[in-house]
């Protein structure tokens, strides 16, 4: 099967200086899920999602902080 790009998270250098880590982790995972929700079907069918290292490294700081949180704070 031929792979296409559905959606691509995207975001202001400006903007996300003056967010903190989790607030930055917060907004990539709710885009996931709306992504996610959205299209469901492809869910089924092997979804394949890159993170570039930018991402990634604001990603990791999650692994930081899961054990002073709880799942349903993050969202």
């Amino acid at each position: 099967k031929k792979a296409y790009k559905v959606a691509e998270y995207t975001h202001s250098n400006a903007t996300q200086q003056f967010k903190g880590p989790l607030e930055q982790v917060k907004d990539i995972l709710e885009f996931y899920n709306n992504q996610l929700n959205q299209y469901f079907n492809l869910i089924q069918q092997v979804i394949s999602i890159n993170v570039d290292d930018s991402a990634y490294a604001t990603l990791e700081s999650l692994n930081r902080e899961k054990y002073n949180y709880t799942f349903g704070q993050y969202m």
